[in-house]
């Protein structure tokens, strides 16, 4: 982990350097067909790797113990996941593909199949390639191909981006101008490109955005050759990257999509966000959405409504690596998911974060407690680095802002 912090910060933005389905019984049946065909390949080969991993970032087979949760469709999706990862070189992903397309699993929670992927102990990059997995499945359904109302497709980054028509200022400056958060999107760049271990070790570097929106800084990162995990909790806003994603197959290989939000704890919370900018989504938990309406509306003299359900979960029960880059925009509640992210910044090198810090929605109070809540969990990280990452060349920029955010 890196020893010290290098954090750059305007008014918004500080920069931190530190080391059910109606068909369910035919899918069931067809699912145990494809078991059969995996385990009849596996058998002919001799495979000696059936058994289920510890835990430890193994893989883990199609013949592990039932997972015991209330959705049986996260279940089984899971299992058939970990099944085509453990019969590596078979063909079996292609096949359960093949074999699922109409199936009803595209309204199937991400927060379900994350559930079960942890129940059975799947690590980070099981986490990923079943995101892919869910994703590929929505690619082959029918709902993929249904245009959602009020939206078009544009280009951007050779991509083939969907987004809204009007009243959401990110897809209106897209459409007209390709671009949006032109420097922060500069400042992400210019981070995956800096020299890491993970780099070192000749891996691509993994860009994790928190508030993914419509998709800006997924593409312009996947763009630029890095892995990605796109956090969104927005319902429409999943939807229109769900579509992107399936409209341009390289961006599909390069971004894992979470459609779950992130917290301090597992939590059924709604999504709000007002009128003339519907893709900007706030967080309420453990409050009447009604009133949080209402607030929201008293406090910028906008109309707000609420835009659905969402799922909150704990980033560190979903990430355990490295990641070269971490963008937090969302609304109010980033100190909520970097409290949420406390295993992952303990155990692993978080190399770079860029985090919204908006006071007109969290107040200097809410602001005095997210610096002093990052200065002292980044000094936490930099106590704990180890001797070969302390050795590690750091370079440090804007130092006086820097040590401005750590008196803080």
């Amino acid at each position: 982990m890196a020893r010290k912090p290098d954090v750059r910060s305007d008014k918004t933005r500080s920069w931190a350097f530190r080391g059910r389905g109606t068909g369910f019984t035919l899918v069931l049946s067809l699912l145990l067909v494809f078991f059969g065909y995996v385990l009849y390949l596996s058998a002919a080969r001799g495979s000696s790797s059936s058994s289920s991993s510890d835990g430890s970032g193994g893989r883990w087979s199609a013949t592990s113990k039932p997972l015991l949760l209330p959705n049986q469709q996260a279940a089984t999706v899971t299992s058939a996941a970990a099944a085509a990862e453990h019969s590596a070189g078979l063909p079996c992903l292609t096949l359960l593909q093949q074999l699922l397309p109409r199936a009803n699993f595209s309204t199937l929670s991400t927060a379900d199949l994350l559930d079960a992927a942890a129940a059975a102990k799947l690590d980070s990059l099981g986490m990923r390639q079943l995101m892919q997995l869910q994703q590929g499945l929505f690619c082959r359904s029918e709902v993929a191909a249904e245009q959602m109302p009020n939206t078009v497709q544009v280009q951007f980054k050779a991509a083939t981006v969907h987004v809204y028509a009007s009243n959401d200022m990110v897809s209106n400056s897209i459409a007209k101008s390709s671009s949006w958060e032109t420097t922060e999107v500069e400042h992400v760049l210019w981070a995956l490109q800096q020299t890491t271990p993970q780099q070192q070790q000749q891996q691509q570097p993994l860009f994790v955005d928190i508030g993914a929106n419509v998709g800006v800084f997924s593409v312009s990162a996947a763009a630029a050759g890095a892995r990605v995990a796109a956090f969104e909790a927005m319902p429409s806003n999943v939807a229109l990257l769900r579509r992107s994603l399936c409209s341009t197959p390289w961006l599909a290989d390069k971004v894992a999509l979470f459609g779950t939000g992130l917290g301090t704890k597992s939590a059924k919370c709604v999504i709000i966000s007002d009128t003339v900018n519907r893709g900007d989504g706030h967080t309420v938990c453990d409050k009447d959405p009604q009133t949080a309406v209402m607030e929201a509306g008293w406090s910028n003299n906008h109309t707000y409504e609420v835009r659905g359900e969402m799922t909150v979960r704990r980033l560190d029960t979903l990430l355990a690596e490295d990641v070269q880059v971490m963008k937090i925009d969302v609304e109010g509640f980033e100190l909520e998911v970097l409290q949420g992210a406390q295993g992952l910044l303990q155990k692993h090198n978080v190399w770079y974060i860029m985090a919204e810090c908006n006071i007109g929605i969290i107040g200097r109070d809410g602001e005095q407690r997210f610096l002093r809540w990052a200065a002292a969990a980044a000094t936490a990280a930099a106590a704990a680095a180890d001797a070969a990452a302390a050795a590690a060349d750091i370079v440090l920029q804007d130092t006086a802002v820097s040590a401005q955010f750590m008196q803080r």
